[in-house]
């Protein structure tokens, strides 16, 4: 995806107010098993096409929901999760117009074989860290089960849980990633053995959630060029003569 950075290549970070590109955010995939399939669950016995899920986002800045609410469509669920066929959701805010504290809330809602409707669970995700850079890449999100996304600061549902260490799978995603945003800096022979070797992480990672009584949900942020540091200009109130207003 282009970054929409304009700035000379000397420079190593641009700045989101230069970003005139609409927010957007991919659904990799969902992990673990719901509670409606575990043992004694209402859907316990039926086939895994008996439940499907999909997901409402949201984009929060302060404590208001700016633009649009954006739904995924459906995705058949099995005991190791679901895949969206069209997983991209994209919000009618552009990056440019986002605050230091915009977050993105996540619900994850079922259907069962009846026709009936429930929330799963939610989490929330900030789009800047606490110095001001955008989040980019693969996260992988803690869903909070019975829980709605609380938009609150600080919040009680969040996605991102600190870890004391680092996963083989992310490190390798993280580096992969990065690669392909820059191709210069990769060459063919390295990425075939990367991928290779990031198939049998990934391959070994999804093995263990497996009938999981946890939900992780992954989601995609879009990699720019550059680091993206949060920066609005400031805004002037227009003058008796009209002049002003800037920014």
């Amino acid at each position: 995806m282009s970054s929409g950075c304009s700035v000379p290549s000397a420079f190593n970070f641009c700045l989101s107010c230069d970003i005139d590109i609409p927010v957007s955010v991919k659904l990799e995939g969902l992990q673990g098993c719901l509670p409606v399939l575990r043992p004694g669950g209402a859907a316990d016995g039926f086939f895994s096409e008996s439940v499907a899920v999909f997901v409402v986002a949201e984009l929060i800045s302060g404590d208001e929901r700016i633009g649009l609410t954006a739904f995924s469509n459906y995705a058949d669920c099995s005991l190791g999760g679901a895949i969206w066929k069209n997983p991209w959701l994209t919000f009618c805010v552009k990056y440019r117009d986002l605050g230091p504290d915009s977050r993105l809330a996540f619900s994850l809602w079922q259907v069962v074989i009846s026709g009936s409707w429930s929330l799963v669970g939610g989490c929330t995700l900030p789009l800047f860290n606490r110095r001001g850079q955008l989040h980019t890449g693969l996260q992988r999100l803690h869903i909070w089960e019975g829980l709605g996304p609380c938009v609150q600061t600080p919040t009680t549902t969040p996605g991102r849980i600190p870890k004391p260490t680092t996963s083989e799978v992310e490190r390798l995603e993280s580096l992969l990633a990065r690669f392909d945003v820059d191709s210069s800096s990769s060459s063919p022979w390295m990425n075939a053995l990367a991928f290779q070797t990031l198939a049998r992480f990934q391959a070994e990672d999804a093995e263990k959630w497996v009938g999981r009584h946890e939900l992780r949900l992954n989601v995609f942020l879009p990699i720019f060029k550059y680091p993206v540091l949060y920066h609005r200009f400031p805004y002037s109130a227009p003058t008796s003569d009209g002049v002003g207003g800037g920014g």
